[in-house]
């Protein structure tokens, strides 16, 4: 990790730090209460719990940072009862995944909430994270699109963390999470609204979330996030992080959105390019599902498939995948992780989860809803 000297401190930020200084906030508090939001810390271990935000009821709806150590390593992470995940993100540099990784889940308030929720991890990690509450989200199609990246400012000599563009339509709200790998002010991207920003200075991690209510259609253009010294803010700091965007549905919305043509089906670009199918992809309980030798192959993955067991199986350098047909629970190098929708076979092709296949391989994917369209990122 390493600093260097900016020409000027940003108005905002010396303000922003001299009210933090002077209240005592800038600390490590395992837990941040502000009414619409909770933070947590773990400490290091094999679970993260975070209380629930204050005056939830029924309906509201609540949105999940989950940022943890060990990328990869750490799943698979078993969510609390009624929680969806939205998408996980690595730290991928050149096709690795680096020391940190970030969840967004989400879930729509019942009558009965408990007080506190509880993410379990495949093994001792330093986490840490929260949960927002929001009124006036559609509860029935909550989720318009996703997008994340990861990387590591040291090998840029950058402090920037940027989330991918998504196309929004007036009246969504766009909510963004960044996560870094060491203690740091992170200041929030142009034209968005800091909802709250937490720390674990024992293991030094930082977390960011913003949002914006979207005034106009079209594309959000990427949100940059900054990371300036934690002790020093006039200094850049860089290290590894995740940066991801949300692109929520509210209930004024529905209205408003454009009447578009929906596309017939489901476009995947990988690295810009458009990925030829013979048999197409299709979505399934809100996951895409993709023929599994035509994504693998474009990978420059070998594929096989065991008849016997009825498995397919896929080595990419040295990381192998075994999908077993009808269950949830794929392993990866032997471990075994979790997916929302089976593998299945459909006119004698083998479909997979398309977000699962990605992110295990250590490429960022990304959905936008509108479109139809799958964005998947190898470098």
């Amino acid at each position: 990790m390493k600093s260097k000297s900016m020409r000027y401190i940003p108005f905002t930020l010396i303000l922003v730090l001299l009210v933090l200084l002077s209240s005592g906030n800038i600390s490590s508090a395992v837990e941040a209460n502000a009414g619409n939001y909770k933070t947590a810390i773990n400490l290091d271990a094999q679970t993260l719990t975070i209380s629930r935000p204050d005056q939830v009821t029924n309906g509201d709806f609540l949105l999940a940072q989950i940022t943890f150590e060990k990328g990869m390593d750490a799943l698979p992470v078993t969510i609390p009862a009624d929680w969806n995940l939205i998408l996980t993100t690595h730290a991928a540099v050149s096709g690795g995944n680096k020391d940190i990784g970030q969840s967004l889940y989400w879930k729509t308030a019942s009558n009965n909430e408990p007080v506190a929720y509880t993410w379990t991890f495949g093994q001792k990690v330093k986490a840490l994270g929260g949960i927002q509450r929001y009124t006036g989200i559609d509860a029935n199609n909550p989720i318009v699109a996703s997008s994340g990246r990861g990387g590591e400012g040291d090998a840029t000599g950058q402090n920037q963390m940027n989330a991918p563009e998504l196309i929004a339509s007036t009246g969504m709200k766009l909510v963004g999470f960044y996560g870094f790998k060491g203690m740091a002010i992170l200041d929030s991207p142009a034209g968005m609204t800091k909802l709250y920003q937490a720390w674990d200075e024992q293991n030094s991690y930082s977390v960011l979330a913003v949002e914006e209510n979207i005034l106009k259609q079209g594309a959000t253009g990427e949100r940059t996030a900054l990371s300036w010294e934690y002790d020093e803010p006039g200094k850049s700091i860089e290290s590894e992080w995740v940066a991801q965007m949300v692109l929520l549905r509210t209930t004024g919305t529905q209205t408003t959105i454009p009447v578009v043509e929906a596309p017939t089906e489901v476009k995947v670009l990988i690295d810009g390019v458009p990925l030829t199918m013979i048999d197409k992809p299709f979505i399934e309980n809100g996951r895409t599902l993709v023929p599994m030798r035509a994504l693998f192959e474009s990978f420059g993955a070998e594929v096989s498939w065991d008849s016997v067991n009825k498995i397919a199986l896929a080595v990419q350098n040295d990381i192998t995948i075994r999908i077993p047909i009808g269950s949830t629970r794929p392993t990866v190098n032997g471990i075994t992780v979790l997916i929302d929708v089976p593998a299945k076979i459909v006119n004698g092709r083998t479909y997979i989860p398309l977000r699962f296949v990605g992110e295990f391989l250590g490429y960022t994917v990304g959905w936008d809803g509108p479109s139809k369209t799958v964005t998947i990122t190898t470098q």
